[in-house]
């Protein structure tokens, strides 16, 4: 008994006439033989051209692992917000963070409901001492 499969009956799919999906202007510009051409030329890598380095101390930033377990917490910690509180965001956030720890919002935060225990407590404003309203002298009942 021969063996039977339903793929087996289909023919196959002729692409020579169709377009590539990649873009193809960039074959030459991604060829190693070329690209190793042009730095024995040169003797630059044009990527480094292009993107300059960037140098600093950047000892005590997360490693990518850590940055991309914040931005999804945050995303998260937002995302857990009411929509109508979101949408005073911008749906964006950064726009929630960047008020969520300036001081100054300390007030707007609790009156949102909001915790504000990562911002410093606000000084409160000094109370001004009321001075008695000056009122006129009256007479005495001698003075006439």
């Amino acid at each position: 008994m021969p063996f039977s499969h339903p793929l087996a009956t289909q023919s196959p799919v002729d692409l020579q006439d169709e377009h590539p999906l990649t873009e193809q202007h960039h074959k030459e510009a991604c060829d190693i033989h070329n690209i190793m051409a042009r730095y024995d030329a040169t003797g630059l890598l044009e990527h480094v051209n292009q993107h300059q380095g960037t140098y600093g101390d950047f000892t005590s930033a997360p490693d990518l692992l850590e940055a991309h377990r914040a931005i999804q917490e945050t995303q998260e910690m937002f995302d857990s917000l009411p929509s109508k509180m979101r949408r005073e965001f911008g749906d964006d956030p950064v726009n929630y963070i960047e008020f969520m720890q300036n001081p100054s919002n300390y007030d707007q935060i609790v009156d949102m409901g909001l915790d504000a225990s990562h911002l410093p407590t606000p000084a409160p404003e000094p109370k001004t001492k009321a001075t008695p309203a000056a009122t006129p002298e009256t007479p005495s009942d001698g003075d006439s």
